[in-house]
C-alpha cells in the first residue's frame, strides 16, 4: 500500500529516495496519509479530526514507525538517500483547518506539523542535505524561517485547494496555471528563497505545457535549454512522471518522481536499460557511500561538467560526503514509497 512503510523502506532501498506525505492527527500525532479523509469501513473521516490509533487502527502507519524502522532509516541516515516530506494542509471544514474564512489557523497547522517534524527528524540525526519539506501551500518558506530556516522547503505550485474533487481541484488551480508560465514559476520560487524546483510535468509535456501564457518549457531541444537557463543551477524534481520521460529527465539532470517502481521493468520498451539508482549506484556497481573521497570527488566533477553547475568542485566536495549527496544530484525518487502502479 503506497505511503505505509512497507511501501517506503521498499522504495527508498531500490530508488535514490522517495516522497511521502504527512498529516497531523487531534492529538497531535504525525501520519502516513494523503487523503484527506480515511475511507474504510463505510466511515469518511477527517484525517485531523481522528486520534492516532483511530488512524492506525484502520491500517495506517505513524510517522515514528517509518523513522523508527531500521531499514529505512539507515537508507537514509547512512546511503545518502533523499526524501520529500509532503505536508498535507487539512480540509477547511475539518476542526483543523479553521473554517472557510480563517486561512490562518491552517498557516498554523502547517508551522505545527513542520516544527514536529523537524524536531523527530532531528532526533534521528538526518541531514538536511538528505531532506526536502514541500506542500500545497504558499507560504511553506515563510513557515520555515520563522522556524529557523535550517531545512530545505518550496511550495508546490500551482496551489491546489486542500477540498474539492480533483476535477474541482483542476479547475480552481488552472487560473495559477495559465497564468504562471515556467519563467514566472521559477522566479518566484527563486524570489521566495526555496533551493529547490518542483515542477509538474504538464509544464513540460503534451498539450498542457502550452496553456500558460509565455514561451513554453520542454522536455527536448530550445525549450529544454531555455528551462536549464532559468533554473541557473537548481536542481528540479518533476513530478508525476512516467517510465518515458525518466531517461530525458535524468540525462537533463533533474529528478524524476515516478509512479512505476516495477522491479520487473528493468528495461524499457527501446531495449534500454532503466536507472533506479543513478545517483546513489552512479557506476552501476559500488554505492555512492561506498566510495572512497577521491572516487566521490571524481563522481562530482563528472557531474559538475555534465550539467554545467556553477558551483567550485572543492565546494560541492565539502557540501557532500559518505552519507550526503550534491544538493543539485538528479535522483529517482519513489512516489508514496513504491509509486501508485
Amino acid at each position: 500500500m503506497e505511503n505505509s512503510v512497507a511501501s517506503l523502506a521498499e522504495g527508498i532501498e531500490r530508488f535514490d529516495g522517495v516522497e511521502l506525505d504527512l498529516r497531523l492527527t487531534c492529538d497531535g500525532e504525525l501520519v502516513l496519509h494523503h487523503d484527506r479523509t480515511i475511507a474504510v469501513q463505510d466511515t469518511l473521516q477527517f484525517v485531523e479530526d481522528c486520534t492516532l490509533d483511530d488512524v492506525t487502527s484502520r491500517g495506517f502507519d505513524s510517522f515514528d514507525d517509518l523513522i523508527s524502522n531500521r531499514q529505512f532509516l539507515k537508507s537514509w541516515t547512512e546511503e545518502a538517500k533523499f526524501v520529500c516530506l509532503e505536508l498535507k494542509i487539512p480540509h477547511p471544514a475539518s476542526k483543523a483547518g479553521g473554517g472557510w474564512m480563517n486561512a490562518k489557523k491552517r498557516v498554523t497547522h502547517l508551522q505545527t506539523m513542520m516544527g514536529k517534524t523537524i524536531e523527530k527528524i532531528s532526533n534521528v540525526e538526518i541531514d538536511p542535505q538528505n531532506t526536502v519539506f514541500y506542500s500545497f501551500h504558499s507560504k511553506v518558506n515563510q513557515v520555515n524561517n520563522k522556524i529557523g530556516g535550517d531545512w530545505n522547503a518550496s511550495s508546490l505550485r500551482p496551489v491546489v485547494p486542500p477540498y474539492g474533487s480533483a476535477f474541482v481541484q483542476k479547475l480552481i488551480s488552472l487560473p495559477q496555471f495559465i497564468f504562471n508560465p515556467l519563467s514566472r514559476l521559477i522566479r518566484r520560487q527563486q524570489n521566495s528563497g526555496s533551493n529547490l524546483l518542483p515542477i509538474a510535468i504538464e509544464y513540460l509535456e503534451g498539450w498542457t505545457r502550452h496553456l500558460p501564457l509565455g514561451r513554453a518549457g520542454s522536455l527536448h531541444g530550445k525549450g529544454l535549454q531555455r528551462l536549464n537557463r532559468l533554473r541557473n543551477g537548481l536542481p528540479v524534481v518533476v513530478w508525476q512522471v512516467e517510465e518515458r520521460h525518466e531517461e530525458i529527465l535524468l540525462n537533463a539532470g533533474m529528478s524524476p518522481l515516478t509512479d512505476d517502481a516495477d522491479p520487473s521493468s528493468k528495461i524499457r520498451k527501446d531495449g534500454t536499460k532503466r536507472k533506479f539508482r543513478p545517483a546513489t549506484m552512479p557506476n552501476s556497481k559500488t554505492p555512492w557511500h561506498e566510495l572512497n573521497d577521491s572516487e566521490r570527488k571524481e563522481q562530482i566533477s563528472e557531474w559538475r561538467k555534465k550539467w554545467s553547475w556553477q558551483t567550485s568542485l572543492e565546494e560541492l566536495s565539502n557540501q557532500s560526503s559518505s552519507t550526503s549527496l550534491p544538493w543539485q544530484s538528479a535522483r529517482m525518487l519513489g512516489h508514496r514509497g513504491c509509486g501508485k502502479n
